[in-house]
């Protein structure tokens, strides 16, 4: 039997290097997820794992919306960086 053209296109957008790069960027975003503060690990968590509101969040650790919304704008583009470079040293 031959292959199905699924098949084979699967086999070629699996490119190890392709793999191994985006494996790279996933372990530098988990090294700068692990070396958040403990409060801004809770900040993503509550947005982005339990899908809570920002005013939401602002009353769960005290603060005001404008300053979750602040915080959040922060994080997430310390962690693109990161995505794109790999490397949590750069988003510092």
């Amino acid at each position: 039997m031959e292959p199905d053209a699924n098949d084979l296109a699967d086999r070629e957008a699996a490119d190890p290097f392709d793999e191994a790069e985006e494996s790279l960027r996933k372990q530098g975003v988990r090294r700068a997820l692990d070396a958040l503060p403990e409060r801004e690990r809770r900040i993503l968590e509550l947005r982005y794992v339990r899908g809570c509101t920002q005013a939401e969040i602002g009353t769960e650790i005290g603060v005001t919306q404008t300053q979750v919304s602040r915080q959040l704008s922060s994080l997430v583009e310390r962690l693109r960086l990161v995505a794109q470079t790999g490397s949590p040293s750069s988003a510092a």
